[in-house]
C-alpha cells in the first residue's frame, strides 16, 4: 500500500491522478492502482478519510483546528483497531488523504502493509492563498496550518520510506518529476505516459499555473527554514525523521 498525503491544496489529487495515468507502468510489477476497479479505489479513500476525521473529532479538533499530538496519540489507543482492520481489508493500492499528515504516526503503528509514503510539498504561500480563496482562512492561519501539518508529518514518520514530491516541480517539468517518482517506487515510466501527464495538467489548467516564489523570502523564518529543508529532501528515502 502506498500513502499520498500533504496539507490541503498541496497537489494530492494531481499526484494521484498522474500515478493513475501511469498505471500501466505500475501494474507491470504490482496492482497499486487498478483502473478497472475505481469503485474500490474510491471506497478505500473514503474509509481512510472517515477514520482520520473520527480520530480528529474524538481528539477535540478538526482539519483546520488540529488537536495536539498527545490528544491524537491518546485517541489512537482507542481507535487504532479501525486502522488495523482497514489494513486487513485493503492489502494494497493507493490511499490519499491530507489528514494523514496529522495521524500518520497511528497509521505507521497500526497499518503494517504500508510500503511507501508520498509527501506532496507545495510552497507555503500558495497553500495559504488557496486556503484563503476557497476556505476563507487568513494568510496567517494558512501559513500556520502549513507549518503544523508539515512538522507533524515529519515527526510522525519514522519507519516507512518517504518520497517527497515538489508540486511546483511537477508543474514545471512533469516528465522529469514523474519519472523520478516512479523510479523511487521501483517501476519505469513509459514513453506515452508523458503525453498523458501533460494533458492532465492542461485539463486542470495547471499548464498556466504560476507559483508565488518571489514571496518565499518574506515568510516567517521557521516556515521558510522548514520549507527549504524539505525541498532538499525531494525524492529521497529516509529511515529516520528529518532533523528540524
Amino acid at each position: 500500500m502506498i500513502i499520498i498525503t500533504g496539507i490541503h491544496k498541496s497537489g494530492i489529487n494531481i499526484v494521484s491522478n498522474l500515478l493513475s495515468i501511469c498505471t500501466e507502468s505500475l501494474e507491470n510489477t504490482s496492482p497499486l492502482y487498478n483502473k478497472n476497479n475505481q469503485i474500490q479505489n474510491d471506497n478505500r479513500n473514503q474509509i481512510a478519510m472517515s477514520i482520520n476525521k473520527t480520530i480528529l473529532k474524538f481528539a477535540g479538533g478538526n482539519w483546520c483546528n488540529p488537536p495536539s499530538e498527545q490528544q491524537i496519540a491518546s485517541v489512537g489507543k482507542r481507535l487504532g483497531h479501525f486502522i488495523k482492520k482497514f489494513s486487513e481489508i485493503f492489502k494494497d493500492g493507493i490511499v490519499k488523504d491530507s489528514l494523514l499528515n496529522l495521524t500518520i504516526s497511528l497509521w505507521e503503528k497500526y497499518c503494517n502493509n504500508i510500503t511507501s509514503i508520498i509527501f506532496c510539498l507545495r510552497n507555503p504561500i500558495d497553500v495559504a492563498l488557496s486556503l484563503q480563496h476557497q476556505n476563507g482562512l487568513s494568510i496567517e492561519t494558512g501559513l500556520q496550518l502549513w507549518y503544523v501539518y508539515t512538522i507533524r508529518f515529519i515527526k510522525g514518520t519514522v519507519k516507512i520510506p518517504v518520497v517527497v514530491v515538489d508540486f511546483d516541480n511537477i508543474i514545471s517539468n512533469v516528465g522529469y518529476e514523474m519519472d523520478h517518482l516512479l523510479t523511487e517506487l521501483g517501476v519505469s515510466m513509459l514513453p506515452q505516459d508523458l503525453n498523458y501527464c501533460n494533458k492532465e495538467l492542461e485539463k486542470n489548467h495547471l499548464n498556466k499555473y504560476r507559483q508565488s516564489t518571489k514571496l518565499i523570502e518574506k515568510l516567517p523564518e521557521e516556515i521558510k527554514k522548514l520549507y527549504t529543508l524539505i525541498r532538499s529532501q525531494t525524492f529521497m528515502y529516509r529511515e529516520s525523521p528529518l532533523v528540524v
